[in-house]
């Protein structure tokens, strides 16, 4: 059975905590499967770990707008230049979602993430957004 993210950050991920990371918010529900999440602050930046099952997510929020959680993946994409939504699928499928994944694409890019969500914020949050927006393409064959 899998225990709480939270204990399971701590053992595997102190580093988190070496960057000024407090959790504020924990939680775990063994009869839901395991799921558990985790709401971490610094005076910088927020974080967000959510178990569903066996799947992890990881959002990334400005302390300024606490609930607007952008996802790790689409903030990475941000950060590569990629189109919204790329970069995730070069990371095959069963890694996509296992918290050493997440936390070694967090970790390597933890600077350019804490840049962009601080100095840079105003231009990062309308890039991010504007990211979410996107026309609608009819499917091949559907005119």
């Amino acid at each position: 059975m899998i225990g709480p993210l939270l204990d399971e950050l701590k053992a595997e991920h102190s580093w988190i905590f070496e960057l000024g990371f407090v959790a504020v918010y924990s939680d775990y529900s063994r009869k839901y499967f395991g799921n558990s999440w985790v709401i971490f602050k610094s005076s910088e930046l927020r974080l967000r770990f959510t178990r569903d099952r066996s799947q992890v997510l990881v959002g990334v929020a400005h302390p300024a707008d606490p609930d607007a959680w952008w996802d790790l993946w689409h903030v990475l994409d941000f950060l590569t230049g990629k189109p919204a939504g790329e970069l995730e699928f070069f990371v095959p499928a069963e890694r996509r979602f296992r918290l050493d994944e997440l936390m070694q694409q967090l970790r390597n890019n933890y600077p350019e993430i804490l840049r962009r969500f601080t100095t840079e914020w105003s231009s990062t949050k309308l890039e991010l957004e504007r990211r979410l927006i996107r026309p609608a393409t009819p499917a091949p064959g559907s005119l």
